[in-house]
């Protein structure tokens, strides 16, 4: 179950939050303003209450705007077309965008779900014998793992999100 909380306090881009549930530093949370969830990230718990940093402005923002933690932390995403790609600090493709600024709340998707890319595994194929070589389209599909493989039944080639900041196992 995620926590939500409320807004008690505003300087610039440091939002103070009174929780109604268990939060923890470095996790993601929207801050509703207005209609438009604001991506932010919590950089500091004290009791009841959470120091969280906003992606973006906060004009508009006001005590009281509903907060909701997802319980988990930033992540990267990883697959194929990344060194491709043009991102900012959340992995927002920029090549994407329909103007020079995203809008307020606006978020993109870090890889391009619909393009086929060619896959040379570089694991020993007595590892795993679903991998070969092949071709497929990205696909988040929320697990972990250390190597990229086309998946015959599905054909796709997986993508992978880890947590931010950490280290890759």
């Amino acid at each position: 179950m995620k926590s939500t909380g409320k807004v008690t306090g505003i300087v610039s881009n440091l939002v103070t939050v009174e929780t109604e549930g268990p939060v923890s530093q470095n996790e993601l949370c929207y801050v509703t303003s207005g209609g438009t969830k604001l991506m932010a990230e919590v950089i500091k718990v004290n009791g009841r209450y959470a120091a969280i940093q906003v992606f973006e402005s906060t004009r508009g923002l006001k005590n009281g705007n509903d907060v909701e933690f997802e319980g988990r932390m930033l992540e990267a995403t990883l697959g194929p077309g990344l060194l491709s790609s043009s991102y900012d600090g959340l992995q927002n493709d920029l090549t994407t965008m329909t103007g020079v600024f995203l809008k307020k709340g606006e978020y993109t998707k870090a890889l391009d779900e619909d393009r086929k890319w060619d896959f040379t595994p570089i694991a020993a194929p007595e590892t795993r014998s679903w991998q070969r070589t092949g071709s497929g389209k990205s696909r988040k599909d929320g697990s972990r793992t250390k190597s990229w493989y086309r998946s015959p039944s599905r054909g796709n080639i997986r993508s992978n999100q880890w947590p931010l900041p950490g280290s890759i196992p």
